[in-house]
This record gives structure tokens, C-alpha cells and sequence, in this order.
């Protein structure tokens, strides 16, 4: 084979693997594997769940929006002055010479931020309770129980509760 013929084969190769990588590069792009269903539910669908889940009527479900809108309205600033100090901190702690005066200065200013966000969060729950009947504020209790819910460091399952039976030949695990 001379030099002539091996050149145009190695060509004629190389383009075939280009357009199969293309190939499979648009395959991949196009063809996106979806979420599951439960990582899909996007942020204005808490709505649509809060209002099945409680039974909302309609002017409650206003009252429940315009709620929520007020909540995010007023602690927007808040959560960006927090993200701005704990920045402060960060450089701080990776300065050459951190001072300890700035330090507790910026670990207050946290603190003080943090205080104002559970407060406003306590009297938008406050507000709510009042949106709610007694029925409703049971379920939504219930949906905000932070020690139920899994996948939060806070999870505590129910200790024998509403688990299972061991396979036969062994032993129930003891508490």
C-alpha cells in the first residue's frame, strides 16, 4: 500500500469517527434522561400542593399567596445581606492575618440577621394560623414537622412504629 492510499483511508477514517461522535454528542444532548417525578414539582407548584394537600378554598389560597409573596418580599434583602457577611467571613478566615475584632463583628452581624429572618418567619406562621381552620393547621403542621421528614439531620424514625415485621427467623431489632 503506498503512501498515497494509506493517507485517504486514514481520512476517510477519521471523518466516520467525527460524524459517530457527533452522532452520539447530539444522541446525549437531545435525549436527556428526565428527573424523577419528585425532583421535578418546580418552586410556584407549592401552591397547587399546599392547596390540594389543605383543601384550600379559593380566598384562602389568595390569602395563602399573597402571604408567601410578602414573606419572600421582605427577607430577600435579609438573605442577601447574610450570604454578603458569611462571604466576609470567609475571606476573613483565609486571610493572612484574620482579625478576631472583624471576626466578631461579622459573627454578630449574622447572628442579628439570622434573628430577624425567624422572626419574620414566626409572624408570617402567625399570619397564616390565621388563614387556616383548626383542621387545616393540623395537616399543616404536619407537612412542616421537620422531625419526621427523612433526608434532614433532624430525621427520627418512629421507633417501632409503622415498620415492617422482620423476614420469619429473626429477631425484631431491640430498642
Amino acid at each position: 500500500m503506498d503512501w498515497l492510499a494509506k493517507q485517504k483511508i486514514y481520512s476517510i477514517l477519521i471523518i466516520v469517527l467525527i460524524v459517530i461522535n457527533i452522532m452520539i454528542l447530539a444522541l446525549l444532548w437531545f435525549d436527556k434522561p428526565k428527573p424523577p417525578e419528585q425532583f421535578r414539582q418546580k418552586p410556584g407548584d407549592m401552591n397547587m400542593f399546599l392547596q390540594k394537600e389543605l383543601a384550600l378554598s379559593d380566598e384562602q389560597e389568595k390569602g395563602f399567596e399573597k402571604l408567601r409573596q410578602t414573606l419572600f418580599d421582605s427577607t430577600e434583602k435579609i438573605n442577601q445581606e447574610l450570604r454578603d457577611q458569611k462571604r466576609q467571613l470567609q475571606m476573613e478566615a483565609f486571610s493572612d492575618n484574620p482579625d478576631q475584632s472583624k471576626v466578631d463583628s461579622v459573627v454578630s452581624q449574622i447572628a442579628s440577621l439570622q434573628k430577624q429572618l425567624e422572626e419574620q418567619m414566626f409572624n408570617h406562621f402567625s399570619e397564616l394560623k390565621k388563614v387556616l381552620n383548626k383542621e387545616q393547621l393540623i395537616k399543616f403542621s404536619k407537612l412542616l414537622d421537620r422531625e419526621k421528614r427523612p433526608g434532614d439531620g433532624n430525621f427520627k424514625p418512629d421507633k417501632g412504629k409503622n415498620q415492617p415485621p422482620p423476614p420469619d427467623g429473626f429477631l425484631p431489632p431491640e430498642h
